[in-house]
């Protein structure tokens, strides 16, 4: 599962704690170059996605007795430079 593959959750897990739902994007996308539009345009999808997974509570269908008052989405990239970095803060 990647950042490409944007109708998949591609990691998720829970804080009993914190009543937290976390869900992981794995980005192994180069930001640098030609292609930085596109990968941004994906990203947006990809968190277009968790957003209605969310939104619409679809969670219940793997933790039907969960009840979540938080949400975190956790994302990894693997190919990223510092200057990138800094213009995505």
């Amino acid at each position: 599962m990647a950042v490409t593959d944007v109708n998949v959750i591609d990691g998720i897990a829970f804080d009993d704690d914190n009543k937290t739902l976390i869900m992981e994007i794995y980005d192994h996308l180069h930001f640098e170059g030609k292609f930085e539009f596109d990968h941004i345009v994906i990203l947006q999808d990809k968190l277009n996605t968790y957003l209605w997974y969310i939104e619409s509570k679809q969670y219940a269908d793997i933790y039907p007795d969960k009840q979540f008052d938080n949400f975190v989405i956790n994302l990894s990239l693997i190919h990223i430079s510092e200057p990138t970095r800094l213009r995505c803060i």
